[in-house]
């Protein structure tokens, strides 16, 4: 099978990035020939993505902007991304007729890739949704944009934006469609009135995130990854004070130890030797980092929403709780008390079972050949 991987830009390397690569690794692992085409390619992510597939990419990625994120912004311009997306199938047409089905991987791109199709040049067209669209945005909890008027901003901006509301409103004309999680299906299914053929976890690389215990200084702590989009850090600077927290990711937090960024194979090493993982937030629609922290045979502290609601598994791989306090309270209990040691090996399992790359690239390929068969 050969299929074409369509994401906006890859200036950056998160979550989204990291989820793209991972299901090029599975399906390529499993034998299938994949392209991935890209606006934007920074040279860091060239050389990680050619690694394991062909790349095709305009040239905007000539332009010095590597480190900036302007993915939102470029929403708003949507039907300029729209002629740049088309050009670029229609310049390697040759190389992607060839290819059974185009995955588009971002939130732009709709109407390059439905006229592409038009054209003749992709015979099937989907998308796997990994993220809440920016249509959705108004609808978050304000509580949790305190601090964040500029992508409160842009996200405003872009919704008012024609093409982007056109764009995404056709949704419902792709061939397939996949989610990262139950409740983006539904959330799909019951706002844009889709079908949504599979919900396809974003795999984890459990050949490098795995148990690594080592001796450390640290001594008995527990860690929080990422930044003020993905945790809430005020709920982390209440726990740090009676609880030993070590935080990483660029943004610190009062009373922790803060390593900023860590390389892949330190974050390893301290997922693995942490007590467990906390991760509070409200906003996650999969929740790469307690997938991560399980695979390596950590257990998760999180709320009871969305996708880490739906990947951990109380009292099993993690815990589950609804509000602050209750967060607080059990944080400090599992702290205090300890917890039975079967949690991490049933974490590992449970990864291995659900996110490893190829269990995750065989789902995608089961949905395709279904849709052929019908």
């Amino acid at each position: 099978m050969k299929l074409c991987m369509v994401h906006s830009f890859l200036n950056i390397y998160t979550g989204c990035e990291r989820h793209l690569e991972n299901l090029v690794k599975g399906l390529t692992r499993l034998g299938h020939e994949v392209t991935v085409a890209s606006i934007y390619v920074s040279r860091d992510n060239l050389e990680r993505f050619k690694g394991h597939c062909n790349v095709l990419y305009s040239k905007l990625s000539d332009m010095p902007l590597e480190k900036t994120r302007y993915a939102t912004i470029a929403d708003i311009l949507i039907n300029f991304l729209s002629r740049k997306f088309y050009n670029l199938f229609k310049k390697n047409s040759k190389l992607l007729k060839d290819c059974d089905l185009a995955l588009l991987t971002h939130e732009s791109g709709f109407g390059a890739m439905l006229k592409a199709r038009r054209k003749g040049i992709f015979s099937a067209i989907g998308w796997w949704c990994v993220g809440t669209p920016h249509l959705y945005s108004f609808l978050k909890p304000v509580r949790m944009q305190f601090g964040r008027f500029t992508n409160i901003l842009l996200d405003g901006v872009s919704m008012l934006s024609p093409h982007l509301i056109r764009e995404f409103w056709s949704v419902g004309n792709f061939d397939l469609l996949f989610t990262n999680c139950k409740w983006l299906a539904n959330l799909l299914t019951y706002m844009v009135g889709c079908r949504v053929n599979d919900v396809i976890y974003p795999p984890v690389d459990v050949e490098e995130f795995k148990p690594t215990p080592s001796k450390t200084s640290m001594g008995k702590y527990v860690l929080v990854v990422g930044g003020r989009r993905d945790i809430d850090f005020s709920e982390v600077k209440q726990i740090a004070k009676t609880i030993k927290v070590v935080k990483c990711g660029s943004e610190p937090i009062e009373g922790c130890v803060n390593l900023g960024y860590v390389p892949n194979d330190k974050l390893v090493e301290l997922y693995s030797n942490a007590y467990f993982t906390l991760y509070p937030t409200l906003l996650e629609q999969f929740g790469y980092i307690p997938a991560e922290s399980m695979s390596c045979g950590t257990p998760v502290l999180t709320y009871n929403w969305q996708g880490p609601g739906e990947i951990v598994t109380d009292g099993e791989t993690g815990w589950l709780v609804n509000t602050p306090p209750e967060l607080y309270r059990k944080a400090a209990d599992i702290w205090e008390n300890g917890y039975d040691k079967k949690l991490r090996s049933n974490c590992r399992k449970h990864c291995l079972e659900n996110f490893e790359v190829k269990a995750s690239a065989k789902r995608l390929v089961e949905a395709f050949n279904s849709y052929v068969r019908r």
